[in-house]
């Protein structure tokens, strides 16, 4: 089989299969310092995929890993091979939290040993500790922990997995956070592209809890905000909304302003990113006239600030100036550039993953040395 080597920063006392995440799945294996990344194997719940997955578990089977490495989320064809694999061959299991595995990832990709980071996660779906739909965090973290230090609030997903492909649900609750019933007499076109009827069935879906997970997922903010703003209740493909709020973001030639948002603390001291003064603002300049590539950059440059102005909170509690930014959100080059540049100019060090990708592909390799560090 094809694999991809790649030199840790420090060799890992035990050798470690991690199995990667659901989609973009990788396997990775590593032995002393060095690592060794199959493939991707694109959808695990198609059959061709999880053949070849399974095909390439059992190679690196062959090679007696002391530890076997896997995502959090239960329903994941990968985690239950894992399980299934550790059971059969008496190794040690160790559950990795998706988040934590996309930071180290990046760490491991700069050659950064183990040390503390900020680690700035966005992304789609990651099973969080509290049971929730994780893609909006900012972790402290190091090879061997993580620390929950701020997430973009909390949103139902209303009708999982449907509510992905028809973003326009994602719109809805943030409109409604913003605005209530008077949502409905908002004179956007994406209002008149969805009959009421549809919400009302929803809003007794999430009333009670019926298929309606809590998501802080900066990827459906994104998914959001391109529904609303390029009118598209409905995403053609994965990613395919936020593709095309940054491709509409290019085109403008004018020099964004960031839009209002909130930055408060929970009970626990956890700092929440509130963006419904972002939606609102969007609205606002929607109703205006405002060009849509214009406000789609202002919607980019309000997410870099988020990152910035968050990442510099957690500084003066924690002391931390190095920054990594990984998770399938920042493939968004625009983004990603934006923050870079806003972070390094408040003195921060940024990580930006090289050659181990920042998406879910890049999640086995992170699993592996977390693992392999455990204690």
């Amino acid at each position: 089989m094809r694999t991809t080597k790649i030199i840790l920063p420090h060799p890992l006392a035990q050798s470690v299969l991690a199995c990667g995440s659901q989609t973009k799945n990788t396997l990775c294996f590593v032995s002393g310092a060095r690592a060794y990344v199959s493939d991707v194997h694109q959808d695990m719940t198609v059959l061709t995929d999880r053949s070849l997955f399974e095909k390439d578990a059992a190679y690196f089977l062959r090679k007696h890993p002391h530890r076997i490495a896997c995502d959090m989320h239960p329903d994941y064809t990968a985690t239950k091979f894992a399980h299934t694999s550790a059971s059969a061959g008496k190794l040690r299991l160790v559950e990795v939290q998706h988040q934590h595995a996309h930071i180290v990832s990046c760490m491991v990709d700069n050659g950064v040993g183990n040390r503390k980071v900020i680690g700035v996660a966005f992304d789609g779906t990651g099973f969080g500790a509290d049971a929730t739909l994780w893609g909006g965090e900012l972790l402290l973290c190091d090879y061997r922990a993580y620390h929950r230090l701020a997430h973009i609030a909390g949103v139902p997903l209303l009708g999982g997995a449907q509510a992905i492909r028809q973003p326009w649900r994602l719109a809805f609750v943030w409109l409604e956070r913003a605005y209530g019933t008077k949502m409905f007499r908002l004179p956007l076109k994406i209002m008149k592209r969805v009959y009421c009827r549809n919400w009302e069935v929803l809003t007794r879906m999430r009333e009670h809890a019926m298929n309606a997970p809590i998501t802080t997922s900066a990827g459906r903010l994104f998914d959001a905000a391109a529904s609303i703003i390029l009118d598209a209740p409905i995403a053609e493909g994965e990613a395919a909304l936020a593709i095309a709020l940054e491709a509409s973001a290019r085109r403008s030639r004018t020099k964004p302003a960031a839009y209002p948002w909130a930055l408060v603390k929970d009970p626990q001291g956890v700092l929440i990113i509130d963006p419904v003064a972002l939606i609102a603002a969007i609205v606002r300049d929607i109703r205006s006239g405002k060009k849509k590539e214009d406000i789609a950059l202002c919607f980019h440059e309000t997410i870099a600030a988020i990152i910035e102005r968050t990442c510099s909170g957690v500084r003066r509690t924690t002391g931390v100036e190095l920054v990594a930014l990984s998770g399938g959100v920042f493939q968004n080059s625009l983004l990603r550039e934006r923050a870079q540049e806003k972070l390094q100019k408040k003195g921060f060090r940024v990580l930006t993953h090289r050659v181990v990708p920042c998406s879910d592909a890049g999640i086995s390799i992170g699993q592996a040395v977390i693992a392999g560090s455990s204690r």
